[in-house]
């Protein structure tokens, strides 16, 4: 009998064990339901690629529309410096519903305003960039947050054509 409570002790440990391994959700937040990527998390404010040069914003704001009553529900401003006197990008949001969208100047639809610099380095001279193509995805909608990614290309005013790649934006509301 004294041989049959090592045994007993072995078989507890391992059923205690097996018991508590199970598959951990990836985001490790324990909702199952949640697929989310821990690396996969956007930082919050705006950055992204200008030219293959990363670009990111200093200052980050979330508010509702310049202009009420428009198909506008919401913006993001970004600036890279001071305000009216830095490179800067408004993000316009007609839905906020997780999702790729087309992006447009038409007033109606997704659209972002990216106002470059035209002279680096020699003083602030501002570009507004015309954007003919791209898209951005809505990742995250939450009480608390809004969060996506987005690129496009254009050519501004003064001529010059740019690339945006890997952008994103993570603010709170």
């Amino acid at each position: 009998m004294f041989a049959m409570k090592p045994i007993a002790v072995l078989l507890l440990i391992a059923s205690i064990s097996l018991i508590s391994c199970s598959d951990d959700p990836p985001s490790g937040n324990n909702d199952p339901n949640d697929t989310t990527d821990m690396n996969d998390t956007i930082a919050d404010g705006v950055s992204m690629k200008v030219n293959g040069t990363s670009w990111s914003g200093i200052t980050t704001s979330y508010t509702d529309p310049l202009f009420p009553g428009t198909a506008v529900l919401k913006e993001i401003t970004s600036w890279k410096g001071d305000l009216n006197n830095s490179e800067s990008i408004t993000i316009r949001l007609v839905s906020l519903e997780p999702g790729t969208y087309q992006l447009s100047n038409s007033g109606t639809d997704m659209s972002i305003n990216f106002v470059a610099d035209e002279n680096p380095g020699s003083g602030f001279l501002g570009d507004p960039v015309d954007v003919s193509s791209g898209s951005l995805e809505i990742v995250e909608n939450s009480q608390e947050r809004i969060a996506g990614r987005f690129s496009f290309s254009g050519t501004s005013q003064g001529g010059t054509t740019y690339t945006v790649s890997d952008g994103t934006f993570g603010v709170n509301k």
